[in-house]
């Protein structure tokens, strides 16, 4: 979210500053990353707000794909920062009176920018020797050497304290620079920097170097950030799970561990290989990939969210509930920092830097354009899946919806309507099923792909197939009364659908992706705009499988989903699975025996296309897979959805040569009447006649539709005569020497 009394980036620029400079930052070799506005750190906006994006260092080992570089260019406000790594290093120099020596004693910069006060100068170097490290002089901080594992915030973003865009001091930008242009930095680039700062008072000696933690002299030298500390390990999960680091994970004892991104891996593993080496309990904070190297957790915050000690502090005490507007942070020239109090109701307004607390809301003004040049939305399967939009499917225990989401993923994977519904391309497609073993679901996949005789080469290497008994998908959870997203689970699924360039998700059942109360509307609206935030970001279509309550009998519709409503509410598109009833079987004719197997598949919201009042439906028909041992043992049976419609009037009324003769017969045997309340209604003898049959009627309508057309076709006819009361009724009778024929 803005920070509050801070002008946002859009009320400056019409449009973002990532919209205006991410694309060509990308195709000129850097990582481009958004900057939540108002902000120097990387968000995302999501939900209607801006957060703390997951894990953005693995941006400073790969630039991201396309399709995230266009999500991340229509966030509203955007600002643009830059991820170091990959050969890019940035001299970030914050004192004023030792800019001149330090570039005096550097190679010449290309590039150069400037925010609030100071330079930042940007080079060409090998990362794996140049790392980051911090430059102090009494306390305040002098320069800042940035390498992997950091990130620098560029023009045209707005600085969160002049509330005025960073400036280029360069005559060309890095939008104009390729990364393989800039200057090198040679490797001993920090020994340049520390003899450059000499003068100034600075000592190789500093206890605020990168490489540990705040030593404990100045760590503990008041009482108020001992204090602190000591809280902070005592509620590691109030603020551990927000910081975002790769791989964070509880431990059974209360404890996380996760990796230290800052670093280089010390045995030289990518990002995504490293082990969670950073180890968080009640007694302390250890990096055992680094030697065991000691934190505090405000060392550690300023370490994984690249603050200053003054930030760290304000973002800890939110994160533990320890606000207190009349504290205000002012640094001092030989500690961190020192407080002072204020007396003054004044005083709220200088409070402590809330980082974590920014919040504003801006008007955006229309513009009407040229509607020819809007997009079209995406639409990948029907009305059913649309690109960077989350579905939901709803239905009942036991009628077929995984049978339904397999045969669809086929369909959608091999570009053929196997259910009469045409894909709009073959695409690729990611099936994640939370209740079934991998064999289960292989069974079932294998099913369909016999049914409908789909080889390997159809596939391709379009489809995808996880089991959550093998494969967690838990985005979120609850913990300690406190809902908690598993940022590195999320993290790892885009990353997935960005490598794997993955067009369709299909989550089977949505229940399994969440640990938070099922009936808490609030806790279920996270969840499910989580995962509409992942569509959005990734440009993939996501289907969520729900659980339907029970509904004694009556139809199922989308408010009957289980547990809170919220997520049929955050749906753009949701459909309902309902078996045929009893009413629908007579309608069309259809026995007894086959009615279980039949399923409707109705418009519980369409929000983006019309809705239909009629569904469409499917049959589960049951394939043999052939892997029995012989001798009559034909293997597994599963079940495979495939495509049905009702019969039309004309097919339900279709009899056949011997029907129609089973009817004369009958009706010649006695007198019928055409009136369907008389008690000799001709409809009763036909029922009789048909008994038994695939024409067996089911319901009345059904009936006078098949008189209907055997009078029509001339193997009956009506006829007036008078009855036993003398009055002149209609009655049918045989059309004696008419040719029978199929009807």
């Amino acid at each position: 979210m803005l920070a509050e009394g801070l002008a946002p980036q859009s009320q400056i620029l019409a449009v973002s500053p990532f919209a205006i400079t991410g694309p060509a930052l990308i195709e000129n070799g850097y990582s481009a990353i958004p900057i939540a506005p108002g902000d120097k750190i990387p968000g995302l906006y999501a939900g209607g707000e801006w957060r703390l994006m997951p894990n953005w260092q693995r941006f400073c080992e790969m630039p991201a794909p396309p399709n995230f570089i266009r999500g991340w260019s229509r966030m509203p406000g955007a600002g643009v920062g830059i991820a170091l790594g990959r050969g890019l290093v940035a001299v970030d120099i914050d004192l004023d009176d030792a800019v001149d020596a330090v570039c005096a004693a550097l190679p010449p910069a290309q590039v150069a920018k400037k925010g609030a006060k100071g330079l930042t100068l940007f080079f060409r170097g090998d990362t794996s020797k140049i790392q980051s490290r911090a430059f102090r002089i009494g306390g305040v901080g002098a320069v800042d050497l940035l390498s992997h594992g950091k990130q620098s915030v560029l023009p045209p973003s707005i600085h969160p304290k002049t509330v005025r865009p960073y400036e280029w001091m360069s005559r060309k930008t890095l939008a104009e620079v390729p990364l393989a242009e800039l200057t090198e930095a040679p490797d001993n680039l920090a020994d340049l920097i520390a003899d450059a700062l000499k003068p100034f008072g600075y000592k190789t000696e500093s206890t605020f170097e990168w490489d540990g933690a705040v030593k404990e002299s100045e760590s503990q030298s008041n009482d108020f950030f001992r204090r602190l500390n000591e809280d902070a390990l005592a509620n590691l999960d109030a603020w551990v799970p927000k910081l975002g680091l790769f791989k964070a994970n509880r431990e059974s004892d209360g404890g996380w561990r996760a990796v230290a991104h800052w670093r280089p891996s010390s045995t030289g593993q990518p990002h995504d290989r490293r082990k969670p080496n950073l180890s968080f309990d009640s007694r302390g904070i250890r990096d055992f990939g680094d030697g065991g190297s000691p934190y505090t957790p405000l060392s550690v915050i300023m370490q994984a969210l690249n603050f200053d000690f003054d930030d760290a502090f304000a973002w800890l005490s939110k994160a533990l509930g320890q606000n207190d507007p009349a504290i205000v942070l002012i640094a001092g020239p030989s500690a961190p920092s020192v407080l002072a109090r204020q007396s003054e109701p004044a005083a709220a307004s200088n409070a402590v830097s809330n980082v974590s607390n920014k919040a504003s809301v801006v008007a955006m003004p229309f513009r009407l354009g040229d509607p020819a040049l809007i997009p079209r939305r995406q639409w990948l399967y029907g009305t059913a899946l649309i690109r960077k939009f989350m579905s939901v499917l709803v239905a009942p225990g036991g009628v077929g919806k995984s049978s339904l989401t397999i045969v669809e993923a086929l369909a959608l994977a091999t570009g053929r309507p196997l259910l009469g519904i045409a894909p709009a391309d073959r695409l690729r497609v990611w099936l994640w099923n939370g209740e079934d073993p991998l064999d289960e679901l292989e069974r079932r996949v294998t099913a369909a792909c016999l049914h409908y005789r789909i080889d390997e080469a159809a596939l391709g290497d379009r489809l995808f197939l996880n089991s959550g008994r093998d494969t967690r998908l838990v985005v979120m959870r609850e913990v300690r009364r406190e809902l908690v997203v598993a940022e590195p689970i999320v993290e790892s699924v885009e990353r997935e659908i960005a490598t794997k360039k993955i067009d369709v998700l299909i989550i089977d059942p949505f229940v399994t992706t969440h640990e938070v109360t099922e009936n808490d509307n609030g806790a279920i609206a996270r969840v499910a705009y989580l995962w509409a935030g992942i569509a959005d970001r990734t440009g993939c279509a996501i289907l969520l499988v729900h659980h339907a309550r029970k509904t004694n009998g009556a139809e199922v519709t989308a408010e009957d989903s289980r547990g809170g409503v919220a997520l049929v509410g955050a749906a753009r598109i949701v459909r309902v699975l309902n078996p045929m009833t009893v009413a629908e079987a007579q309608a069309f004719g259809i026995s007894g025996d086959e009615r279980p197997s039949l399923v409707r598949i109705g418009d519980g919201k369409a929000n983006l296309a019309r809705r239909s009042d009629c569904g469409v439906w499917f049959k589960l028909k049951s394939v043999s897979l052939g892997n029995g041992t012989g001798n009559l043992d034909f293997g597994d049976e599963v079940g495979v959805a495939t495509a049905w419609a009702p019969p039309s009037r004309e097919e339900a009324t279709a009899l056949s040569p011997a029907e129609v003769a089973a009817v004369q017969a009958v009706v010649r045997q006695g007198e019928h009447r055409f009136d369907e309340r008389a008690t000799a209604w001709v409809g009763n003898a036909i029922t009789l006649a048909l008994a038994g049959t695939a024409k067996e009627p089911a319901t009345k309508r059904h009936v006078k539709d098949i008189i209907d057309r055997l009078i029509a076709e001339g193997h009956l006819r009506i006829v007036k005569r008078s009855d036993a009361s003398r009055k002149v009724k209609d009655f049918v009778e045989v059309c004696e020497g008419a040719a029978v024929a199929a009807v």
